[in-house]
């Protein structure tokens, strides 16, 4: 189902998001498009009753889920991406990715998966390399 909306924004809030969103020479109208989706779900979900919380954390677990499945592509983001969206500290974002991935684990079976398997590809092995050490900065994934 297609759905039309509109915000209202400032030039600062418009170039504010666009460098925390890491929208270079993108439209922000594209960029935001997954995150209203998240959010569209999350509101429908609420309504119709299938999802009511009554905790401030499962409503961010929720949303973290619903941003990974949307916004994120099905990856799993970083902590800093976390706290960027979330203003959080690295700790509270590393917490909450922990207690989504456990929460939400089969749904999020595949994401975790194409994480890993995307930051795998990007690795560069030199010819005359027998071993090569890959860094992955999100503890979660690690675990």
């Amino acid at each position: 189902m297609e759905i039309k909306a509109e915000i209202n924004l400032s030039e600062s809030d418009q170039a504010d998001l666009k460098k925390i969103l890491k929208a270079k020479d993108t439209k922000l109208e594209e960029i935001l498009a997954p995150y209203a989706s998240a959010a569209i779900e999350e509101f429908v979900t609420m309504i119709l009753g299938q999802k009511v919380f009554s905790r401030g954390t499962d409503i961010h677990e929720y949303r973290l889920y619903l941003l990974i499945k949307h916004a994120f592509s099905y990856k799993i983001p970083t902590e800093q991406e976390v706290s960027d969206l979330f203003q959080s500290t690295a700790s509270r974002s590393r917490s909450l990715i922990r207690a989504v991935m456990s929460k939400y684990q089969y749904l999020l079976k595949d994401a975790v998966e194409n994480t890993l398997k995307d930051r795998l590809n990007t690795v560069k092995i030199p010819d005359n390399r027998e071993s090569v050490t890959v860094a992955i900065y999100n503890l979660n994934l690690v675990e």
